[in-house]
């Protein structure tokens, strides 16, 4: 029975914990992920930030994930967050 209330409170926790991360490359506002004006401009950045249970949404356009043109560059999702895009 404690196993079942230890893996409740972890869930529940875990699941109230969770916010939406915005990104957007042309947001202007204070580049924290908190809303659409306050958008991060750089995908990377928002997946760094990103924990489980987190969801990613991003604005429609062409994220890289370098400056530069490296091909061996990538981005990485952490297992549990949701990357969500097309808005």
């Amino acid at each position: 029975m404690k196993t079942y209330l230890l893996f409740a409170f972890f869930f529940l926790s875990t699941a109230l914990s969770a916010q939406i991360i915005y990104v957007d490359q042309d947001a202007t506002g204070q580049n924290d992920g908190s809303s659409w004006t306050n958008a991060y401009t750089d995908l990377s950045e928002a997946l760094d930030v990103a924990q489980y249970g987190d969801s990613v949404w991003v604005a429609e356009g062409t994220y890289f994930p370098a400056d530069d043109d490296n091909r061996h560059q990538h981005f990485t999702l952490r297992s549990g967050v949701k990357l969500i895009g097309g808005f």
